[in-house]
């Protein structure tokens, strides 16, 4: 008896016609449906919430940016006409260094979560460096992970 479904041992302890057992099923089936329609509306309500903070934010970066009259020469950033969440930025490699004269792209994705989750930043050029992923582009720094703090912005991310 034991090696009989779950469904078959309660129809017979119970019983239960197979009709009403399928009425049984579908109610139940409908219940966790609702529960985790439920559970998505709320999911969906945080990521929302999430998302109008990182666009506000975002928006208030490049509004400063766009007015700023110092203007950083070696980082220049630029939003994706499309999406909010998607930057690129150009860093001037840094003098008295290997990097001297080279001019480096950076590939920069803020998540829904921006800014109290750092954005993910990857080098698009090649580069050799000890911190910097050879072949991904992805960059390792403390600051990028368990360091983050949302006082920090893009440019200031791509400065460090």
């Amino acid at each position: 008896q034991s090696s009989r479904p779950l469904t078959e041992s309660l129809r017979v302890l119970y019983q239960i016609t197979p009709e009403v057992f399928g009425l049984i099923d579908r109610g139940a089936e409908k219940s966790y449906k609702l529960q985790s329609c439920r559970s998505d509306i709320r999911s969906e309500e945080k990521m929302v919430t999430s998302s109008l903070a990182a666009s506000k934010r975002l928006r208030k970066e490049l509004q400063v940016l766009k007015q700023s009259k110092n203007n950083d020469d070696d980082i220049v950033l630029q939003v994706n006409p499309d999406n909010l969440l998607l930057w690129k930025a150009w860093i001037r490699g840094p003098g008295d260094t290997p990097y001297e004269g080279g001019v480096f792209q950076l590939d920069i994705r803020c998540g829904t979560d921006y800014p109290l989750a750092p954005p993910t930043i990857k080098f698009v050029t090649k580069i050799f460096h000890p911190n910097v992923h050879f072949r991904t582009g992805d960059i390792c720094l403390d600051i990028l992970k368990k360091e983050w703090s949302p006082a920090w912005g893009l440019q200031a991310a791509c400065r460090a």
